[in-house]
């Protein structure tokens, strides 16, 4: 179970910044689902 978690997290911490630097060249705000917002 626990490996498991750390590998869909090592895909997570892989994919995000990616899509985020996609939506980030199209010249949209990039945000991060599972980050808290502590300002906004």
């Amino acid at each position: 179970l626990g490996l498991i978690g750390l590998i869909i997290l090592g895909i997570i911490a892989f994919v995000f910044p990616i899509v985020n630097a996609i939506k980030a060249g199209n010249g949209e705000n990039p945000k991060y689902p599972l980050s808290l917002s502590f300002i906004s």
